[in-house]
């Protein structure tokens, strides 16, 4: 093939999507294949004051249905990056861990609160808007930039909804060897909106 820059690129596999002939995973059908609906949290700060899946459970097709505490054995996600210093152990840095499932609060809209799954989509979908979740809606901060003087703590130990502080070098050692002023420049990464 001798293609000049622009040139279109014949593609082969068009045919079959353009006739309908096309598949997708969504398609395909496997002897014992069960399908999963997250209920998600519609609120962005809340309390969980009850999840009551009675309904959800008795469906038919209903496989499992599971909750926060269904899951007190398996704990919470573990962070994917390295924090400064040993997680847990520098008390500037208490790590939180994020729960698969949200237990007591919830804190983000879309936080997974329970977790179905049944033998076809439409059953799972079914059994997810049956499990009633009743919750206290608490005040919420909707700016970055606003969290961390809202006065309004998402996460217990992190006053100001400050995750972390991280600072590199030694500012006093660094300063007596420039014969100049130091200028600032940085860029302030919080939402304006």
């Amino acid at each position: 093939m001798n293609a000049v820059i622009g040139d279109g690129i014949p593609r082969r596999e068009d045919g079959r999507f353009l006739l309908g002939q096309g598949q997708y995973l969504d398609d395909l059908q496997m002897p014992g294949l069960l399908h999963a609906q997250v209920v998600r949290s519609p609120h962005a700060h809340a309390r969980i004051l009850g999840i009551d899946a009675k309904l959800a459970r008795g469906m038919p097709g209903v496989r499992l249905v599971l909750s926060a505490a269904d899951l007190l054995s398996v704990g919470a996600i573990p962070l994917d990056f390295a924090p400064p210093g040993a997680a847990g152990s520098d008390p500037a840095w208490p790590a939180p861990l994020q729960p698969a499932l949200a237990a007591d609060f919830v804190r983000y809209a879309g936080e997974p609160v329970a977790f179905v799954v049944a033998d076809s989509h439409n059953r799972a979908r079914d059994a997810a808007e049956a499990v009633e979740v009743d919750y206290e809606e608490l005040p919420a901060v909707i700016l970055t930039g606003e969290a961390a003087n809202a006065g309004i703590s998402i996460w217990p130990g992190f006053p100001g909804n400050v995750a972390f502080r991280h600072e590199l070098g030694d500012a006093a050692r660094q300063r007596p060897p420039l014969r100049q002023p130091i200028t600032w420049c940085g860029r302030d990464l919080s939402s304006k909106g």
